[in-house]
């Protein structure tokens, strides 16, 4: 005897577990959420569609179908082969991710354990009930153990990570974890290590902020402009007068970036380059140094003989010099051109006395006749 409960669609409900809800929702793309919770409505009524009728009843493109199921089987929530489709069970599947066979420590280890998670204790639930709501799910509770143990954070440390992560870009959990890690990197492992680093992260946003609007950038600075930021602060000690400086130097540069402004940050830092006079002596020194070799570039080569190169030079005797400025001199190149012009235009003859009717004389110098 066979008992069978039939519902019609009317009053049917599909069951969605809350860890789906708490755990896999927030990193799931809209049309894979759409897929999932379709999945569950056909599982639970026996229903084997192919892909593409699941395309074609979802209206999304067969290709978006595939990559979905290939990415929920990968997350491990469902099973997808030639058989047809599995739903895991999530319940079942948290349970044995957090509870595990107890194994035998000494009652000193026991004791020091326990003061241990009495305080993390405290810091979790207090960490659920400021920014979760009271709805934090298990697997938070795992990811936060692991970075006590993987980063030695103190118990105010791990709670001012949920607070700066809550205040910047929200709870996401890569991004709280990437966060973590930066502050391992750093060697912030207390609150006075912190409150350090908080101090340079907070002039360094500033400074961010500074660049973005002078250089006129419509979006805040990525996380690879922030690292070479972050060096400028924290590694050269650059103040943003000294970054400013930097920037104008793309004043007549074309498409130049900030690895541009890094070499040249990078050049007075290696030189001991840190005030704005410095910077201003610096320019100085090579303005003048280019307008040297300019100079020189202008001059002709001399080559052997000392004549210029592509040209003879002219000889010249002795004392020529001496004698060139000498009035003595002078006086002897003027009578030598007035005999020179006479011998050109030539005396009047015996026969024909200056200003003879008939005569006239040319430009040249000789008389012709009037016809």
């Amino acid at each position: 005897m066979q008992f069978m409960d039939f519902k019609s669609l009317l009053y049917s409900d599909t069951l969605i577990p809350d860890i789906f809800m708490s755990e896999y929702l927030p990193a799931l793309k809209g049309e894979y959420v759409k897929l999932y919770v379709y999945c569950a409505f056909l599982a639970k009524h026996n229903k084997t569609p192919s892909l593409i009728n699941l395309a074609r009843i979802l209206d999304m493109p067969l290709d978006t179908v595939k990559k979905g199921m290939m990415f929920l089987d990968n997350l491990d929530i469902l099973s997808w082969n030639d058989e047809g489709v599995v739903l895991k069970d999530l319940k079942e599947k948290e349970i044995n991710r957090y509870y595990r066979p107890k194994t035998l420590s000494t009652p000193e280890e026991a004791s020091s354990k326990g003061q241990l998670n009495i305080k993390r204790r405290q810091v979790i639930v207090a960490i659920n009930n400021t920014f979760f709501n009271d709805m934090m799910s298990g697997s938070w509770y795992a990811d936060i153990d692991t970075w006590f143990d993987m980063y030695r954070f103190e118990e105010d440390v791990m709670m001012q990570l949920f607070q700066h992560c809550y205040d910047n870009n929200g709870l996401a959990r890569h991004y709280i974890a990437k966060v973590a890690e930066n502050w391992h990197r750093k060697g912030i492992q207390n609150t006075f290590e912190l409150d350090s680093y908080m101090e340079e992260y907070v002039r360094m946003k500033d400074i961010s902020k500074k660049i973005q609007k002078k250089l006129r950038l419509r979006k805040p600075l990525d996380e690879y402009q922030e690292e070479i930021v972050e060096k400028w602060v924290s590694v050269y000690k650059c103040p943003f007068e000294i970054i400013e400086e930097a920037l104008k130097s793309s004043t007549y540069a074309t498409s130049v970036g900030f690895t541009y402004y890094d070499k040249i940050l990078g050049d007075w830092h290696r030189r001991g380059i840190d005030t704005i006079e410095k910077i201003k002596a610096d320019r100085e020194a090579r303005k003048a140094a280019l307008g040297k070799g300019r100079q020189a570039q202008k001059q002709p080569k001399k080559v052997a003989g000392g004549r210029a190169a592509g040209f003879d030079q002219r000889e010249y005797e002795e004392g020529f010099y001496d004698r060139f400025i000498s009035s003595e001199f002078r006086k002897d190149k003027l009578e030598g051109e007035e005999s020179e012009a006479e011998k050109v235009v030539g005396t009047p003859g015996e026969d024909e006395a200056p200003g003879t009717p008939g005569a006239e004389k040319t430009d040249s110098g000789f008389n012709m006749e009037k016809k």
